[in-house]
């Protein structure tokens, strides 16, 4: 492991203070930070309001103004967002290393916070938890080191998600603590502070990017079932309440959200095969309710595996059945319209929840873990095939790498290396299901009688 910390810092520090990034975004982040600090809100106006010449722009801010892409639509950036964009505006200015410093000081937070939750020794009685709980995080944090697309989107490149994962990352970690220490004994007050706290880190990372969201009806339930869900709920509204007021108060119409998810499409699989032969429209509802379908048979047999587990354990705190957030958010990209590489890096620090279905403190039963790649795995090493386009590949002079290139705009994407992309992703999905069927009907089913040697 401390050769993994090592890697980390020396990978980051040569990315730090690198140039030449491609992804523009940044523009747009210290564009809206420098509005927020002029106490002008960047939900109403934008960009393109400012190019008249009628409004007083610095040189130094031109440079930002003029570089930001789809300047005729006001930022889709969330409140939690734009607080880093007015922080790094205020205190470094338009300097674009100052706004990449924060994001990577962000980043190292998380890294620490696996790191930690990876390598910890612990003294308490309940062993198969805490080796099970390392274990989770431990699988993800090699996915952050060493994967290229992580490395590469938040070490070299800069982009707002790693906020989003961060705060995702410690609220998951605190619900885990919530379902196996609160139970009937626990005052209300202490109850009332775990899931305040775990509403507001969750609600801080669905106002950074809204991807986690799609996990609210799972949290419901463990909530239910350790009999907070009420306080939660509470908590919950009041603190969404509170970080979506600045956009209540500035009357946005999410006119450029909805411009964002009706128009755009990039590296997209299923959706631009429908997109090719039904209207847009069309696609969009085919790939929902597919979506939809999926996401609702993921629910019923998380949903089951708890009835189950209730009925073969007396005790309440004996299984956290994970919470599949990566199965379910890496369906949502692979069939949706735009599968941002950096998008499916939201998915790398939960991993390990694709190996240890649950986590068991009952000593005699631990889940075993699956060696193989996942499919989501797999596509995290074939989503590199997404980075050949003219956009990125712009200073190359490789003539094989220049073959694929379709010249129609600067993110065009060439058929058959969209295919090589999901074509294994594709079958992966299809061959481990059949082998998950198998296994699943020569398992053994867990005895009911097992007792909870740690009492």
């Amino acid at each position: 492991m401390i050769l993994l910390f090592l890697s980390y810092l020396l990978i980051r520090l040569i990315y730090l203070f690198s140039d030449n990034m491609i992804d523009d975004d940044f523009y747009r982040y210290l564009w809206d930070g420098k509005m927020i600090n002029e106490n002008f809100t960047p939900y109403v106006e934008p960009p393109i309001f400012y190019f008249n010449g009628d409004q007083k722009i610095s040189e130094k801010w031109d440079i930002i103004l003029s570089n930001i892409n789809h300047p005729h639509l006001p930022t889709i950036y969330l409140p939690v967002a734009q607080m880093l964009f007015f922080l790094s505006v205020y205190f470094f200015d338009n300097n674009i290393y100052g706004l990449k410093f924060i994001l990577f000081t962000i980043e190292f937070i998380l890294f620490i916070f696996l790191f930690i939750k990876s390598t910890s020794k612990n003294s308490e009685t309940r062993t198969a938890y805490r080796n099970q709980y390392k274990n989770i995080w431990r699988e993800g944090l090699f996915w952050l080191v060493l994967s290229p697309i992580f490395v590469f989107h938040f070490s070299h490149e800069i982009h707002i998600d790693i906020l989003g994962i961060l705060f995702l990352v410690l609220a998951y970690s605190l619900l885990i603590e919530i379902f196996f220490s609160l139970d009937e004994t626990s005052s209300s007050i202490v109850k009332y502070i775990y899931v305040t706290v775990f509403s507001l880190l969750y609600v801080l990372s669905i106002f950074t990017k809204p991807f986690g969201l799609i996990i609210f009806p799972f949290i419901f339930i463990i909530f239910k079932i350790k009999k907070v869900a009420i306080s939660f709920i509470v908590s919950f509204t009041i603190s969404f309440v509170i970080l979506f007021y600045p956009m209540i108060e500035s009357k946005s119409n999410l006119t450029s959200v909805n411009d964002f998810y009706s128009n755009f499409e990039y590296n997209s699989s299923l959706f631009s095969i429908l997109n090719l032969i039904l209207k847009r429209e069309i696609a969009e509802f085919i790939h929902i309710f597919i979506f939809a379908i999926l996401y609702f048979i993921i629910f019923l047999k998380w949903n089951n595996k708890i009835r189950i587990n209730k009925k073969s354990f007396k005790i309440g705190n004996s299984i956290f059945v994970l919470i599949p957030f990566s199965t379910i958010f890496a369906y949502l990209l692979l069939f949706g319209p735009i599968a941002n590489p950096w998008y499916l890096c939201w998915v790398i620090p939960f991993l390990g929840m694709e190996k240890y279905k649950s986590i068991n403190i009952v000593n005699k039963y631990t889940h075993k873990k699956n060696k193989s790649l996942s499919w989501i795995e797999v596509w995290l090493i074939t989503i590199m095939l997404a980075y050949i386009t003219p956009v990125y590949l712009q200073n190359t002079s490789s003539y094989f790498l220049n073959l694929f290139i379709e010249e129609k705009d600067a993110y065009s994407h060439n058929l058959y290396l969209q295919i090589i992309q999901f074509f294994p992703v594709y079958i992966y999905i299809f061959f481990s299901k059949i082998n998950f069927s198998i296994i699943k009907s020569k398992s053994i089913p867990i005895r009911s009688n097992l007792i909870n040697q740690d009492k």
